[in-house]
């Protein structure tokens, strides 16, 4: 991506080239042991906060290592003072690499194929993309390799940096890359950090792995990076924000003021298409030849195209896989000895995805009654689930079955778990004794399992098909997860699993056509889908200042979406964390964000979204904890902190919480004191300091019911943070639920009946039904919000009366109204603007708000008026009619296909148009749609239309019958001709969107040879279509030719008609006859009457000797 040098690296806004923090100064003594690791660190952009533990004051236990992890060449011993670091690399990388499930083969990992290139392409291009399958070894041998060639190179204090998706990869990753050294655990040569824990030596660590989260924040407090010479970002295939954003800053730190030591390393398991940089990858599919860049060629574009970046590729290594889909799995299950529960299928996908506790049940049999049996050599079995309350509720199943719970151990696994208990699953204790095996297990995990991780024994995976992925609420704009289908990609992946230390089996609850037909190739990327707020806080704080910049400017593989970020901002904005900015226009004029567009806006960042920026958690619970801290009460401050990571961390729920459960923060909030105490004393000291911690501790001590104040203090502690999640009841809802109206305006349900009048709805989701629901809320006091309220004068409208303006004055929370008293009548200007505003929130816009309070009679002649100036335009080309003509015949939908800008613009149009008018009315029912139309026309004008569009023409019977312009389809277009002759005269056709009917009685146009036309003479006519009818008013016939349709088609109709209606005239020459509408005895009668010139006489005697009859 091009720059100018001219312009400050945007890094370097806050930082200063002078200022800021100095990276630590990395290095490694080559003949002396690694000291004792420092764990349990508060911060995590690797600023120890901590003095390295003495070595007589050990007191944390070193992490075994697994036999498995052994090289085929026997272990490397501990790092002695004999042995230096290179000869370690050395002994691990000259070993050709046995696979990392130390199985024994004597073939190579393959990534061992490829070190050569990766060395060569670094050693002239800064940038490299490194696709490797699943089973190469690249998460931890490349790491290893760049780390050897850097001392090869002369480099001492270069660092290698890894960066993981996941907290499980990441302890994992590092305790491998330690046990190939010889250094038995992290905290040496290789040490970690993730969110709540920290291992590594700040003077003898070169290889630290860490989360993309921990690199952020590392990039927030030392842009530069000093003392890292290389970033590898691991499982970039899953295409996580937090990845996406890490690309995206180490790109400009790289380009602006690193050029040339910064390197940057980008792995992924899958294929990512092709990489051609010109973007000619992937075709889209759409059959309309255009070709959609593939995500392998945007991200070497990102990395600054092939002249920067080397593409190297590496095959995987697994073990045959057999795969079984839900049909095979369900004939399994009914062969085991159980009969599989009388299951005879699998529940469709769609089933599984809407309701949990059926996917609980379902994957619970699987593995009882088909996985354990199908596992190759009766290994451990391994379950992915979407997410860690499916995860606990397949655990909580299967150990209530007592058939299982004797044979098998059953275990969890997912990110936020404890490392005692991760390692308890990564790294199980070997049989004792000859001939005793251990029980087979069971783990049940989360997708931190597909990739980075390699579990001992497993030889069956059981793969749900889903996933738990982040989805911005456009209900509440809050961050959500949603169960959703993976992608084939990530299905491969998981089957991948089974086949890592033998030949293993996949049993898929879905079908083969599902997998074909409803995963998409690669899973989208989390920036398209995710709430924002987060990352441009970050962005702020690291120097963008309106959207367009972070949209055309910052580097991402695939840039943000824009009305999620103006989402975004609009929230930061809210909560004090932004502010707006004057922008200076290029003639140095200053001019006000109201009038530039909402992308150009400038923002700077706030000094409490300078404090909130640097908390671990998302801005609202970051708003809410520092506003607590502002308050002065302990209570408080511990109720915020508590809250937040309650809210911040899925496994915080209780392990009995079941969907029914009251959704309460309290209950989880109390589970979390008990329970992970520890965890939340860090996260409160990253959050607020000695005093956060203080604070959770007289939580834990509970003196004098100090828990219970806090509990009852959740409400007010969280709600400078979700104020527009204010909830207000109104009503029961279906399924023992009730209705909540948000104060941002939308609605949302609670799961109980008997709920609080007023919640604070502090976690969201959105059903496949589309209904919002709350999964988590605090109750509030009506007091509380009395205190938050803010007073207004409320202009509304009243919809059932034309919307009639009237005046409140207001006191509420949002769009909750706490109480209101009316106002006297606003001022005609204020009148005309909540007319303005009600007509463009109404459902057709302006156009359709001047027509549909209007009489029948009267929008008829509006939409006559409007056709009449259409035809008139498709005929003669004219372009002097009224731009508001052309905008209300555009509303109405025919005039073809029109882009979002000719909306805009026939919006513009109305609103001057109708504008003036509001300030004389005090409803849009008081409008005079056809009079304000009228006033627009000239009188030439009107004379014109009059002239050549008429709305009657004279039927030879002298009676004037209506004209009716009728719009047609584009399908269908009326024609004509040129001159009027019907076309016989050899003149080209003119086709039209409008043609003028006219409705008469048969009869009345006997004696007319000549056809119909409207329009000026002088330049083109159409014909006016004829709908004739029977004298009942039954269509009989529609022509635009009076001379052929009396020759062709009027004795037919004549032959028919007569014998139905004998009273009325059907002469057999109908150009001879006088036009009428009468019957042959009123006919007679004039006649008659006129041969004695008592026509009248003799009829009123006619009608008054019928009256003496009739008595």
């Amino acid at each position: 991506m091009a720059r100018s040098r001219s312009r400050r690296p945007r890094c370097l806004v806050f930082y200063g080239f002078c200022g800021g923090l100095v990276g630590a100064k990395w290095f490694l003594a080559a003949n002396v042991a690694p000291p004792e690791p420092v764990s349990g660190l508060v911060d995590d952009t690797g600023l120890l906060h901590h003095r390295t533990r003495p070595p007589r004051m050990r007191t944390r236990t070193r992490m075994p290592t697994p036999a498995s992890l052994a090289l085929s060449a026997g272990p490397i011993p501990s790092a002695t003072p004999g042995i230096d670091l290179e000869e370690r690399l050395v002994r691990v990388l000259g070993a050709e690499g046995e696979s990392e499930a130390g199985s024994g083969s004597e073939s190579s990992l393959p990534v061992f194929g490829v070190l050569d290139s990766v060395r060569e392409s670094l050693s002239t291009k800064p940038n490299l993309l490194l696709q490797a399958a699943p089973g190469a070894g690249k998460t931890t041998i490349v790491p290893l390799r760049l780390l050897l060639d850097a001392l090869r190179g002369g480099s001492e204090t270069g660092s290698i940096l890894v960066v993981a998706p996941r907290r499980v990869a990441v302890r994992s990753a590092a305790q491998r890359m330690a046990s190939l050294l010889g250094e038995g655990g992290p905290g040496g040569t290789v040490g970690y950090s993730v969110r709540d824990d920290s291992v590594f030596s700040k003077e003898h660590t070169r290889i630290r792995v860490v989360t993309d989260g921990v690199l952020l924040s590392m990039l927030r407090k030392d842009p530069l990076l000093e003392g890292i010479s290389v970033v590898v970002l691991d499982e970039f295939h899953e295409r996580g924000v937090g990845s996406d954003t890490c690309l995206a800053l180490l790109r400009e730190v790289q380009q602006t003021v690193r050029p040339d030591d910064l390197g940057i390393v980008v792995m992924s398991a899958t294929l990512l298409g092709n990489v051609d940089e010109a973007g000619d990858g992937d075709c889209n599919g759409d059959g309309d030849g255009a070709r959609v860049p593939s995500t392998g060629s945007k991200l070497v574009a990102t990395l600054g195209g092939t002249s920067a970046c080397g593409i190297v590729e590496s095959d995987g290594r697994q073990y045959p896989i057999r795969l079984l889909w839900a049909n095979q799995v369900a004939k399994a299950m009914s062969l085991s000895p159980g009969g599989g529960r009388g299951r005879t299928s699998i529940p469709p996908l769609g089933a599984l995805l809407r309701d949990r506790k059926l996917l609980v049940r379902t994957v619970s049999d699987v593995v009882e009654h088909a996985a354990l049996q199908q596992a190759p050599g009766s290994g451990d079995v391994l379950v992915f689930m979407p997410g860690v309350a499916e995860c606990k509720g397949v655990v909580r199943e299967l150990s209530s079955r007592t058939s299982f719970a004797g044979s098998s151990d059953v275990l969890a696994l997912y990110g936020a778990m404890p490392r005692d208990e991760q390692e308890r699953v990564l790294y199980p204790p070997e049989s004792s004794g000859a001939g005793i095996r251990r029980r087979q297990r069971v783990i049940v995990s989360t997708p931190v399992a597909e990739a980075s991780l390699t579990i001992p024994g497993v030889t069956c995976v059981v793969d749900s098909g889903l996933r738990r992925e982040p989805r911005c609420d456009s209900d509440t704009g809050m961050s959500r997860l949603v169960s959703a289908l993976v992608s084939r990609a990530s299905a491969v992946q998981r089957a991948g699993r089974a086949g890592r230390v033998g030949e293993g089996c996949c049993l898929r609850l879905y079908t083969e056509n599902d997998f074909a037909t409803l995963f998409a190739e690669q899973s989208p990327p989390e920036i398209s889908s995710t709430d924002l707020a987060p990352i441009l806080l970050l962005l702020s704080d690291w120097g963008a200042s309106t959207v367009s910049e972070i949209l055309e400017d910052m580097p991402f593989v695939d840039p943000p979406d824009k009305a999620s970020l103006e989402r975004a901002e609009r929230f930061l904005v809210e909560i004090g964390a932004l502010e707006h900015k004057e922008a200076t226009s290029r003639n140095g004029k200053n001019s006000s964000s109201n009038n530039s567009s909402s992308s150009n806006r400038r923002f700077v960042l706030t000094d409490l979204g300078r404090t909130i920026s640097k908390m671990p958690c998302h801005p609202r619970l970051a708003t809410a904890i520092a506003a607590a801290g502002n308050t002065g009460e302990t209570a408080v401050l511990a109720a915020s902190i508590a809250a937040a990571f309650c809210l911040d961390d899925e496994s915080s729920s209780p392990p009995s919480a079941r969907d029914g459960d009251d959704p309460n923060l309290a209950h989880r909030v109390r589970f979390l004191v008990r329970s992970r105490f520890p965890a939340l004393k860090r996260f409160a000291g990253k959050t607020s300091g000695r005093r956060g911690e203080q604070a959770v501790e007289a939580l834990r001590e509970n003196e004098d019911g100090f828990l219970d104040g806090a509990v009852s203090c959740l409400g007010r502690a969280l709600l400078p943070g979700f104020v527009d999640l204010v909830g207000e009841r109104k009503g029961d809802a279906a399924y023992e639920s009730s209705n909540y109206l948000l104060a941002l305006g939308k609605s949302c349900r609670l799961g109980f009946r008997k709920s609080p009048p007023y919640v604070l709805a502090v976690e969201t989701n959105t059903g496949p039904d589309g209904i919002s629901r709350m999964r988590s809320y605090v109750p509030l006091s009506r007091d509380l919000l009395e205190g938050i309220a803010t007073e207004e004068e409320l202009l509304y409208t009243v919809p059932s009366k034309g919307h009639q303006v009237r005046a409140k004055l207001v006191r509420s929370v949002g769009r909750i109204e706490l109480s209101s008293s009316p106002l006297p009548s606003p001022s005609p200007d204020k009148v005309a603007e909540a007319l303005l505003r009600a007509m463009a929130e109404h459902r057709g816009g302006i156009a359709g708000s001047l027509l549909v309070f209007l009489a029948p009679k009267e929008q008829s002649m509006v939409e006559e008026l409007v056709s009449r100036i259409r035809l008139d335009r498709e005929l003669t080309g004219a372009d002097d009619w009224p731009p508001c003509f052309e905008a209300l015949d555009g509303a109405g939908g025919s005039s073809g296909n029109t882009d979002d800008s000719d909306e805009l613009d026939g919006h513009r149009v109305l609103m001057d148009l109708v504008e003036p008018w509001l300030g004389s009315v005090k409803s849009l029912k008081e409008l005079n749609t056809l009079d304000i139309l009228r006033s627009t026309l000239s009188p030439e004008q009107q004379r014109y239309l009059d002239d050549y569009y008429p709305t009657f023409v004279d039927a030879p019977d002298g009676s004037r019958v209506p004209v009716r312009y009728v719009r047609t389809s584009d399908e269908q277009p009326a024609s004509g001709s040129a001159s009027g002759g019907g076309g016989e005269d050899g003149n080209s056709a003119r086709t039209t969107n409008c043609r003028p009917v006219a409705t008469a009685k048969l009869q009345q146009f006997f004696g007319a040879r000549d056809p119909l036309v409207i329009g000026p003479p002088q330049k083109a006519m159409v014909p006016l279509t004829l709908s004739l009818v029977s004298p009942a008013g039954k269509p009989l016939a529609e022509t635009g030719d009076l001379p052929f349709f009396w020759r062709e088609v009027y004795p037919s109709i004549r032959s028919e008609m007569r014998g139905k209606y004998p009273k009325h005239p059907w002469p057999e020459n109908p150009l001879e006859a006088v036009a009428t509408r009468k019957t042959k005895k009123q006919l007679s009668r004039e006649e008659s009457a006129a041969g004695d010139g008592s026509g009248t006489t003799d009829q009123k005697g006619g009608k008054k000797k019928r009256k003496r009859k009739k008595k």
